[in-house]
């Protein structure tokens, strides 16, 4: 929606569903603001996303068998979501990672030929979807593991891109692009639950 000639402002909203997890609703706010005769750019969005369970972190299965001396043979075993083993252990079932996206930023037309954008972002993503710790069981020798929603993650940081065109060279024209990325944090965020 064009509130005036220089702030607009958009919503998306989405909900799909999927056999195997349900329900996925996400939405997208976002504006821009141009001042200066549209030579500075203020714009911003927050935004709602998932990303669902890939077939391999459902279904993947396997072990492998090794003779440890004084111990015999052991096996480590890649249990699959949705087998009965990992029900009796109480692993759940996977879900979608879910991520709440903020990003902020300006861009400047400094002069016809130079110009520049800089955007901060600040992403959150809940329930990471990762392979766990070995976990004993009551097998003699036996360990197993097994894809979990077991973390969350915090990732923030700026974006620089600077564009120059219309350089003379030889008998052509020239543009030349510098961009950058510096990550301001990139960590787990909260405790790694435990399997007792």
């Amino acid at each position: 929606y064009d509130v005036t000639k220089s702030f607009l402002v958009s919503a998306t909203i989405r909900n799909e569903y999927y056999s195997d997890f349900g329900n996925a609703f996400v939405y997208k706010l976002s504006s821009r603001y141009k001042t200066y005769e549209d030579r500075i750019t203020l714009r911003g969005s927050y935004s709602t996303g998932f990303k669902a369970p890939t077939l391999h972190q459902i279904y993947t299965q396997r072990v492998q068998y090794s003779f440890v001396a004084g111990k015999g043979i052991q096996s480590v075993g890649l249990i699959n979501n949705v087998s009965p083993q990992a029900r009796v252990l109480g692993v759940k079932s996977l879900t979608p990672e879910k991520s709440k996206n903020l990003t902020f930023g300006l861009g400047a037309l400094l002069t016809d030929d130079l110009n520049l954008t800089f955007d901060y972002y600040d992403i959150k993503v809940a329930d990471r979807i990762v392979i766990s710790n070995r976990v004993n069981t009551d097998t003699i020798g036996s360990q197993v593991e097994f894809f979990t929603n077991s973390i969350s993650t915090i990732t923030s940081g700026v974006d620089v891109v600077i564009n120059y065109q219309n350089i003379c060279f030889a008998s052509g024209v020239l543009g030349l692009s510098v961009a950058g990325n510096f990550n301001l944090k990139n960590a787990r965020d909260g405790k790694i639950p435990t399997v007792k």
